[in-house]
């Protein structure tokens, strides 16, 4: 009778015991949900909106710039064949005046990659930013990780330019330049091209590699294509898109809605480079969207659950893409420069409560952000 009552106790221990652990983990979720957050969301309006799984593009400018820019971006190959694909957003003026954060980077182009707007850019579902500035012809638009920073003086075709930069990883096909780490546009040799081209020339980038197109739009702002091996290059990454959004909305912890982003919470994180260590400035528990850009490049981070499982892998570069073309008739190619950003980086992921850690990483060095102690500004430095 003694062992079958002991038995009986520690039945009901491991019961209370197994109870205690479920409500722990199940609640993780709600109590991010009820904490305070830092909010400074703007009314966002809807251009486009075609499916859930869409690449969603935010413009911080008027209706009428949104539509010339996203009207263009979707009369090209081959984002023509892929309209549904694609959704657009934008933030008016009136309401959040984007411009007033753009600097003069180098004092040779338009730079908006700023703390305030990717703050603000949360009120819409948002994968690439573009804000779109007005300047003098000379200033050139420039791309950095997922925001275009378009100069409206520039020819329109601009932001097709950039939108193959942060979208695709494509590298610029006039010379001088330098080449983005997993590049694909520009090869070594012609047999490098693993399908259809447009032909081969010299000049991608460098001097000693080709471009398949005499003039792409990565080449000209006098062009409206891409060429064949790029408009494959693209095609890839829509896919690819498509299939990564459908995981991440298939998975009952991301919760992403048509345009409703007040209900969504993020972990804002502010980082920087400094004599080749990651050294994370802030962390920020948020209301709004996160960025669901992929973008591409040599530094990694990933953000593993409560359980230590991988629930979200990305990568950047610091490359920040300056293009312009002053004399579009006159002139046959863009002008530009690449250049290595040395300010701060900001990454914007998912809060749902089940988040444990974040790393972030290259070749060199790596650093641990804690996200269950929100606003925990003492990362752990490997």
């Amino acid at each position: 009778m003694e062992g079958r009552r002991g038995i009986y106790i520690v039945l009901i221990i491991a019961i209370l015991l197994l109870i205690a652990a479920l409500v722990f983990y199940f609640t993780r979720g709600l109590s991010v949900q009820s904490q305070p957050t830092i909010s400074n969301l703007k009314d966002c309006n809807t251009l486009k909106f075609n499916e859930e799984t869409g690449v969603n593009v935010l413009f911080f400018s008027n209706k009428q710039e949104a539509e010339q820019y996203s009207d263009l971006l979707l009369s090209l190959s081959p984002f023509s064949e892929n309209e549904k694909s694609f959704n657009f957003y934008y933030i008016t003026p009136s309401v959040f005046d984007a411009t007033q954060y753009c600097e003069i980077y180098q004092g040779v182009a338009v730079l908006c990659y700023q703390k305030e707007i990717i703050k603000v850019a949360s009120s819409c579902p948002h994968d690439y930013i573009a804000v779109v500035d007005s300047y003098s012809a000379g200033i050139r638009s420039s791309a950095y990780k997922d925001v275009m920073s378009i100069n409206s003086a520039s020819p329109i075709v601009v932001f097709a330019h950039e939108f193959g930069h942060v979208f695709a990883n494509l590298a610029e096909e006039y010379v001088p330049a330098s080449i983005p780490f997993g590049s694909k546009n520009c090869q070594s040799s012609c047999d490098k091209f693993e399908s259809d081209v447009d032909g081969c020339y010299n000049g991608c980038s460098r001097g000693d590699y080709k471009r398949s197109h005499e003039a792409s739009i990565m080449r000209t702002l006098r062009s409206l294509t891409f060429g064949q091996f790029n408009e494959k290059l693209l095609s890839e990454r829509i896919s690819e898109s498509i299939i990564e959004k459908g995981a991440i909305t298939g998975n009952a912890l991301f919760d992403f809605k048509k345009d409703d982003c007040k209900d969504q919470r993020n972990y804002f994180i502010e980082g920087k480079k400094v004599d080749g260590k990651f050294q994370i400035i802030s962390t920020e528990l948020r209301t709004g969207c996160s960025s669901g850009a992929n973008t591409l490049g040599d530094v990694k981070y990933d953000v593993y659950d409560i359980n230590s499982q991988n629930t979200l892998s990305n990568r950047f570069s610091f490359n920040i893409f300056t293009d312009g073309q002053t004399d579009v008739q006159g002139s046959e190619t863009i002008k530009g420069k690449i250049y290595q950003n040395e300010d701060s980086f900001f990454i914007t992921t998912p809060a749902t409560g089940q988040e444990s850690e974040l790393t972030i990483s290259d070749n060199n060095d790596s650093t641990t952000v804690n996200l269950e102690n929100l606003g925990d500004n003492n990362p752990c430095h490997l």
